[in-house]
């Protein structure tokens, strides 16, 4: 059975057209074809597109195989494109398959015209169909990306439990101590912390001058990091009455917005702001981080009522307790 096939044929020879057209029918091939012999009548047919494949030969009155070959590529259109001529030398050919031909055939050797279109056919068809694969490739990675971009809009609104820390008095503590000395207080004081937000699974988001903030997705674990905080800087003061570290704490929970590694919103200001109302030893929340915190699964931490409060910045009053961390006497 005849395979169809559309040729372009650049030659202005009817007879040579001929001889193609027989070895394309011996190989097989139901050719359908157009002979043009000018730029103007190969750039209309380019335009009008449906070519399988350009036979050109090289040297037309008007022009040649390589000006046809640049005006092919010119079209964006990927077509096998086949020098058939009986008056290219051996460099023009190497220039022109350097230039993107695909074969040069000899006239007086037509007998290998149809086994090279074959041929080329079927790596146009190879191409074609890695083409498509790349295409599909890049339109699903195009798809993911726009998914990735729409989900991290979402998910750039979480909600989190925030931790502000400060340590008291640094600067008075800097006076007395010196350089030095203080570096070192400073480095157990950020040792300690930043062992109980591992051991928590807390993220440390950034220092904050003498102190930390620091989310968490747990409000039972950001309560139980900051207890865990207060006893071991408690036993480290114990240890050293004249190097005393006292931290105040202040947490809250609500939406934030995460860019990167950082976390902004107004529910982000108010865990500061509570922190502000606090003192060295202290750990204050607000009510809501409190209600999710001691669920009826949650209850291990006392909370004791600190009032209302105006904070700066802010409004409306914010319900604050105290996490009563010391055991009772």
């Amino acid at each position: 059975m005849s395979t169809p096939l559309r040729v372009l044929i650049v030659e202005d020879q009817e007879d040579d057209v001929s001889l193609m057209l027989r070895e394309l029918r011996r190989a097989q091939f139901e050719p359908e074809y157009e002979r043009v012999e000018t730029e103007e009548e190969l750039s209309a047919a380019l335009e009008k597109g449906g070519w399988d494949i350009v036979l050109s030969d090289h040297g037309l009155p008007r022009f040649n195989s390589l000006q046809a070959l640049r005006m092919l590529h010119e079209s964006g259109l990927d077509l096998p494109f086949i020098i058939v001529s009986g008056s290219i030398g051996e460099d023009l050919a190497v220039a022109a398959m350097k230039s993107g031909a695909h074969d040069y055939i000899m006239k007086n050797n037509l007998a290998r015209l149809g086994p090279a279109v074959e041929r080329e056919m079927r790596e146009a068809e190879t191409r074609r169909a890695g083409k498509a694969a790349e295409e599909s490739k890049q339109r699903l990675v195009r798809e993911l990306e726009q998914a990735y971009t729409l989900l991290e809009r979402r998910v750039r609104e979480i909600t989190a439990s925030i931790m502000f820390t400060d340590l008291e008095d640094s600067t008075q503590m800097l006076t007395r101590l010196g350089d030095e000395e203080n570096q070192t207080l400073l480095a157990s004081h950020g040792k300690i912390i930043r062992q109980q937000l591992d051991k928590f699974g807390g993220q440390e988001v950034k220092t904050t001058g003498d102190g930390f903030m620091i989310a968490f997705y747990s409000a039972r674990k950001a309560v139980s990091c900051a207890v865990g905080i207060q006893r071991e800087l408690q036993e480290f003061n114990r240890e050293n009455p004249d190097r005393q570290l006292k931290v105040r704490i202040g947490l809250n929970l609500g939406e934030v917005i995460k860019e990167e590694d950082d976390y902004f919103g107004s529910a982000v200001v108010v865990a500061a702001r509570i922190m502000d109302e606090s003192a060295g030893g202290q750990i204050l929340v607000s009510d809501l981080l409190r209600q999710v915190a001691d669920g009826p699964s949650n209850s291990e931490h006392k909370y004791l009522d600190f009032g209302r409060r105006t904070l700066k910045g802010f409004e409306e009053e914010e319900q604050i307790f105290e996490v009563l961390w010391q055991p009772s006497a």
